[in-house]
Formats: C-alpha cells, sequence, structure tokens
C-alpha cells in the first residue's frame, strides 16, 4: 500500500500491552513510508457505565484535525459462552450481549454521526467484522451466533438509512466476514469442552491467516468492490 497524504490510525483495545504489539507491528510493515502515524487508546469497550465519556473524549482529541476520508473497523467483541443454548446464566448473557451488540452498534452508530456533524467529512467507511455464523446457525456458539446476526442487521440499516443522504457526506457500510482466522479466539473455541462434536473437524485443521484476509478487506475498501450494507465473505472474494 502506498498513501500519499498522511493517514493516522487509532488502535482501541483493552489491554495496553497488547496494543503497543499492534502499533509495533504497523510500524515495522510500513517502515517505508512516513505518512503514517499510529496511535494507542487503551479502552474497555465492555465497560459500559464509562464507555461514553470514553469515546467522547477520543472523538474531541480528533475533532482538531480535517481529514478527506475515515474508516472505522468495528473488530471488538467476546465469543461468550461456549456449549447448549439452554446453559446459558442471564447475567453471563446480558454481559456478552452488551459487549457485543450495545457497544458495538453504539460505537459506528456515534462515528458515523460524528463523521457527519464535527468532522463534516467527505467520506466515511464503517466496517462491522461480522462471520458466517451471521448467517448461519452453529450449535453450541447460538450467543455469538445472536450476537454477530445482530450487528449485522444494525449496520445493514444504518447503510439504508444513509444511501440517500446529501452526496457531499458519503457514509458506506460493509459487513465483512474475514473467514474462519487462525487466532487466538479460535484457540479458545478448540479447547472449549462444549463445543458441538460436529464442529471439531472444522478447527482442527490450518485455517485462514489474518494477514491474508486483512490485505483482501483494503483491496475491497480501497477498490471500493461491495455495495453499501453487503454482507461480503472472504470466500466470496476466492470464487
Amino acid at each position: 500500500m502506498t498513501v500519499q497524504e498522511p493517514w493516522k490510525i487509532c488502535l482501541l483495545a483493552r489491554d495496553p500491552a497488547t496494543l503497543h504489539v499492534t502499533q509495533q507491528f504497523i510500524h515495522d510493515a510500513l517502515s517505508s513510508n512516513q505518512n503514517i502515524t499510529v496511535n494507542c487508546h487503551a479502552i474497555d469497550l465492555s465497560q459500559m457505565d464509562n464507555l461514553s465519556h470514553r469515546i467522547e473524549s477520543l472523538l474531541a482529541e480528533l475533532s482538531s484535525e480535517s481529514v478527506s476520508e475515515l474508516y472505522f473497523i468495528n473488530n471488538a467483541g467476546s465469543l461468550g459462552p461456549i456449549g447448549p443454548c439452554r446453559n446459558t446464566n442471564l447475567q453471563e448473557m446480558r454481559a456478552v450481549l452488551d459487549f457485543n451488540i450495545t457497544s458495538a452498534c453504539w460505537l459506528s452508530a456515534r462515528f458515523v454521526q460524528w463523521a457527519k456533524e464535527t468532522m463534516q467529512c467527505p467520506k466515511t467507511v464503517v466496517v462491522n467484522i461480522s462471520s458466517l455464523v451471521a448467517i448461519q446457525a452453529f450449535p453450541s456458539m447460538g450467543m455469538y451466533s445472536a450476537s454477530k446476526a445482530a450487528r449485522d442487521l444494525f449496520h445493514a440499516a444504518l447503510a439504508l438509512e444513509e444511501e440517500d443522504e446529501e452526496e457531499g457526506e458519503h457514509v458506506l457500510v460493509l459487513n465483512y466476514a474475514p473467514g474462519p482466522l487462525e487466532t487466538d479466539m479460535t484457540d479458545q473455541i478448540r479447547q472449549a469442552p462444549l463445543l458441538d462434536t460436529s464442529l471439531r473437524p472444522h478447527y482442527q485443521k490450518q485455517l485462514v491467516d489474518p494477514d491474508d484476509s486483512a490485505a483482501k478487506l483494503v483491496d475491497i475498501l480501497f477498490d471500493q468492490k461491495f455495495k453499501s450494507g453487503q454482507h461480503l465473505d472472504y470466500y466470496d472474494i476466492l470464487e
């Protein structure tokens, strides 16, 4: 990727140490490009009581800059409990859905509002990191499926609301399913004692390289190879 105009990347996650590892990874990968800065912000997006205050402070900090394009990659979330739906604890369900749905959907909505009303940005792109489970049920993963399905439909509705808006403030929304990635989350699934037996063989093989999936997402976004509100899977691109 060649960057002509200055880019600023803001990383949000709850763990400062992991954030800085990612920051260093980006610096190493793009060391030849002096037009990119990467900042870290340790914010726990599952902590609903102070979430609005923390996000508003961050947006206020970013509002001083003039930009022609804004991209928001909405990736935060939790697997939740893996096992039969009938075993779900009420408090656990509430916490997982607050994090996976309430927090995630509010963040996207607030980002679009800020981009249009404060930044008056000509182009805003919101990417909800989705999954195959958003459109297909998997036994023992009901909580995760419910979360991803709700997020998909919320972002599809957001896309419909913004498609007729004035052309000067263009908002695009994509539900991107990155494929079954080889990540720490995948290891959690493999080790889950109550994972349905029909799914175990699927997770025993080597899965998709996150770098490969991320590269395809960048290609989709910069070449605008999607319709706003669309659910697009990594494997769709390979066909």
